[in-house]
């Protein structure tokens, strides 16, 4: 049982990666919190693009065509992003996902992130979380 609404979730979600985002580019990761907020920003934006669909879906049944097209417009934005950064953390390039990254930030730049978000690490075990679900479980290495 859901115990937020799916535009709480899409909120909650674009919080945590302008938080991972924001702290790659004001900062000098290691590799391993590199490929956590990378890892984490795909998955999230996964999980965003997963909630537009369940959402448009739901108007879909009820016969809401237009607002739904609209809306599944309005959030067509996540596709390229989670494209290129998957393709590029598949190569095992980081520097050119991180640079993808940035530039997701134009998007995410009006986000506000809660005072109490900022001490948080969501993305910590990112890697890991991304690898198993890309099929590579134990993988601590690049996925080359």
């Amino acid at each position: 049982m859901r115990t937020e609404s799916a535009t709480r979730t899409r909120e909650r979600l674009m919080q945590a990666i302008a938080l991972a985002l924001r702290g790659l580019v004001n900062g000098k990761p290691s590799d391993e919190q590199l490929r956590d907020r990378l890892a984490f920003t795909i998955l999230a934006l996964d999980q965003i693009a997963s909630s537009a669909d369940e959402t448009c879906n739901a108007w879909e049944k009820r016969g809401y065509w237009v607002k739904a097209d609209r809306f599944r417009d309005e959030w067509s934005w996540v596709e390229q992003p989670r494209r290129d950064l998957r393709s590029a953390l598949e190569a095992g390039d980081h520097s050119s996902a991180a640079a993808r990254a940035a530039g997701l930030l134009v998007r995410l730049a009006a986000v506000h992130i809660p005072e109490r978000l900022q001490s948080t690490r969501p993305w910590e075990g990112a890697w890991i979380s991304w690898l198993e679900k890309a099929g590579r479980p134990g993988s601590h290495s690049s996925p080359t």
